[in-house]
């Protein structure tokens, strides 16, 4: 059952080439294979295998349910949603046919399909329609006793209420999807209910640590259970909470690591939403130009993607900053409030139409600004008032006490009562003053009777209020006090990690030792995190020079442990056992590293791919663990390839290839780790790959080499652009004079 992530939906783009596919084997109609992913392709035909070879109705669904579960693609999960739906439907009219215990799993495959009819309406900002269809997939399994998709369903209502500026019902029925999963242990479902709580509560304003601290909640479970996808929208939540809070240096690095999660799984909701947050940040700098891009961006990629509700947010967001530049001229062009205009009067129609009070309640607040510029007072008047309706139901009396009620359990009238006995006054008021003096006396007594019971109420709701909102800022209090300690704990292990870079930096060869065994070189080493399981390694005897580049599994902390172990067994190798060979050198450190491993009571599989080259006089000799040497020579790049095999287990280990070459002058060498060609990146967010790496290399190979190490950089940096670095990147060119 597919489940709503407050606003989320993601899409895939990839293309391979391929025609439609025959529809006897993969069930739907107009699936144009080439513009499905890879990840997409294996994910169906690897369940569509399963599917044909089972005869099992249940088992079938389930191997389509996977589909749509796992593929993100609104080019595929909804058709064998739609596929899944008319089929069980088919089967539900010949019920007979079944036991009861298929007729229940039917039932439970049909609610299913509902659900997911409702999380695509939803993400059309068609709200009614998306209610209504998990209306009637809760009501089934209700009647099933199904309690884990009834809190699914709960939740997913929850969602759809939120945008509808419905905060206490939003609420209520998210703190009962919370309450089911907590009895279940549902850990995702608990992960989930909580991101989805600190949402809502981070819409209405003024309860920034309260929405913080569920986020907080959901993002450690989504860590410990393995969900990716689950954990980049709490960053992105985090970061937006921490935008609102002005914390902007710790919201950018959490909205780069989300972005980072989205682009890998072609989320381009989340990138469209990622890049209206920066277009804010940046105009909330003054940094106008760069905020226009990003807004462009989000616009862009919103009209692609039919997100309604995102599109009217970026359009609020661009009308603001134009605003907010005008407001700082002294001489207001026309052209430039027209311009305003324009995106305020769209985003305000589209909240009208998709009913969402936010976006009418920014954009009608502009327009106040704009009409009153353009001295159309009567229509900036009825926007004021707009704005002011929009503004009470989401952040006024009735949602602030939605927040005390879902929090305290306390139940609390709805300020609707309070509108209608003000309404019914009005009227009573209207009509005494065309009736006589006497039934005007006694109507006015008989209101300020009513005046005098309801201030009395009001005073007695504040006092209660007041006190419970004493509970919450002591309960604010606690959470403060956490979050303090948690920033403590965080700065420990900073600098514990700052002072393992220092000893990490104490192995690496120094420049200067570099230079002196390798006078023409560079070496290009850009760790992912402060650091790396990428290093290189060099040693000179006599007249022999060795160099390696050296990567080991993982990066970060656990990389840089398996990085000191490697390195100390290369250097044994050499010194303890004084081998020279690259062949032998390798052989021996694998057997010192699974040495080392082995001392531990676990099976330890870590080890590194490596590239060893050594040079006396116009001999080279080369061995490799996984990785190659390129060998730039009169504008030809000669790959040769290491043995596929690592430093560490492996199940057929055999000993590595030692290659011997001979030099020519102005040949130049290369070794790397498969940071640089396995990043993320371009127009099309893919990975670099080696085919491109060795363009950038012949391209520019021409150069000295502190200049091409320059170039290289700032070429894998332009490719990087937006994306977060995914490894740790080690190049090593040298050059023979």
């Amino acid at each position: 059952m597919r489940l709503i992530v407050h606003f989320f939906l993601l899409f895939s783009f990839s293309a391979f080439g391929q025609k439609y596919a025959d529809k006897s084997y993969y069930l739907i109609d107009s699936l144009d294979l080439s513009k499905v992913s890879e990840a997409d392709i294996g994910l169906i035909e690897s369940n569509l295998k399963e599917y044909h070879k089972s005869d099992n109705d249940s088992l079938k669904y389930q191997f389509v349910d996977h589909i749509i579960e796992g593929s993100w693609d609104v080019e595929i999960w909804p058709k064998y949603n739609e596929w899944m739906y008319f089929d069980v439907k088919k089967k539900l009219a010949k019920k007979n046919e079944y036991s009861l215990l298929e007729q229940k799993n039917l039932k439970s495959v049909f609610s299913a399909a509902l659900n997911n009819f409702g999380y695509l309406a939803d993400s059309q900002s068609k709200s009614d329609e998306a209610i209504e269809y998990y209306q009637q997939a809760l009501e089934i399994d209700i009647m099933l006793g199904d309690k884990v998709g009834v809190s699914q369903i709960l939740n997913n209502i929850a969602g759809v209420l939120q945008k509808q500026g419905k905060i206490k019902e939003s609420l209520d029925y998210g703190l009962k999807a919370l309450q089911l999963r907590e009895q279940l242990l549902d850990s995702a479902g608990m992960a989930q209910s909580y991101n989805n709580i600190g949402s809502t509560y981070d819409d209405i304003g003024g309860n920034d640590s309260l929405s913080k601290d569920y986020i907080l909640k959901s993002y450690r479970i989504r860590k410990a259970i393995g969900d990716e996808m689950g954990a980049g929208i709490c960053l992105m939540n985090i970061a937006n909470t921490e935008c609102l809070m002005g914390q902007n240096d710790s919201a950018f690095i959490h909205f780069r690591e989300a972005n980072a999660v989205f682009i890998k799984y072609n989320n381009l909701f989340g990138q469209a939403y990622i890049y209206n947050n920066f277009g804010e940040s940046f105009a909330r700098m003054e940094a106008y130009d760069s905020a226009k891009v990003y807004f462009h961006k989000a616009i862009e990629l919103r009209e692609k993607i039919g997100d309604q509700n995102g599109l009217g947010q970026s359009l609020n967001s661009i009308s603001l900053m134009y605003l907010q530049i005008l407001n700082g001229k002294s001489k207001k062009d026309p052209k430039e409030v027209e311009n305003i205009q324009k995106y305020a009067e769209a985003g305000l129609e589209l909240g009208k139409r998709i009913g969402i009070p936010s976006l009418v309640q920014t954009s009608s607040l502009v327009l106040v600004r704009v009409y009153a510029l353009q001295n159309r007072a009567s229509e900036a008047v009825e926007m004021y008032d707009l704005s002011m309706k929009m503004k009470d139901s989401l952040h006024g009396v009735e949602s602030q006490a939605a927040v005390i009620a879902s929090e305290t359990k306390y139940a609390y009238e709805k300020q609707k009562a309070i509108d209608d006995i003000t309404r019914d006054k009005e009227v009573a008021i209207e009509k005494a003053q065309k009736a006589k003096q006497r039934v005007v006396i006694v109507i006015v007594s008989i209101g300020s009777v009513i005046l005098i019971i309801l201030l009395g109420f009001i005073f007695n709701r504040l006092r209660l209020t007041n006190k419970q909102k004493k509970e919450i800022e002591s309960q604010k209090e606690k959470i403060d006090l956490q979050h303090k300690a948690l920033e403590e704990t965080h700065e420990e292990i900073k600098d514990s990690i700052n002072y393992a870079k220092r000893i990490q930096t104490a192995i690496l060869p120094s420049y200067n030792t570099v230079k002196r065994n390798f006078p023409d070189s560079f070496v290009t080493y850009i760790p992912k995190d402060v650091v790396a399981g990428d290093f290189y390694w060099t040693q000179s005897f006599g007249n022999q020079n060795l160099i390696a580049a050296a990567d080991c599994t993982g990066h970060g902390v656990p990389g840089a442990l398996v990085s000191v172990v490697c390195n100390n067994c290369l250097n044994r190798s050499v010194k303890e056992f004084g081998l020279r060979t690259p062949a032998e050198i390798l052989n021996k450190t694998r057997d010192l590293v699974i040495e080392e491993f082995e001392k531990s009571d676990e099976e330890v599989k870590d080890g590194m791919d490596i590239a060893m080259i050594s040079i006396e006089a116009n001999k080279l000799q080369f061995a490799g663990a996984n990785n190659p040497l390129w060998i730039l020579r009169e504008g030809e790049l000669i790959e040769i390839k290491g043995d596929k095999q690592p430093i560490g287990k492996h199940i057929q280990m055999q000993s590595f290839t030692n290659h011997e070459f001979d030099l020519k002058t102005n040949d130049i060498l290369y070794i790397f780790s498969d940071g640089f060609s396995d990043q993320f990146g371009g127009d099309k967010g893919k990975k670099m790959k080696s085919s491109n790496m060795k363009k950038l290399i012949l391209a520019h190979g021409g150069m000295d080499l502190t200049t091409q190490k320059e170039t290289l950089e700032a070429k894998f940096h332009e490719w990087m652009g937006d994306f977060a670095q995914l490894d740790d990147v080690c190049l090593i060119g040298v050059k023979i004079g």
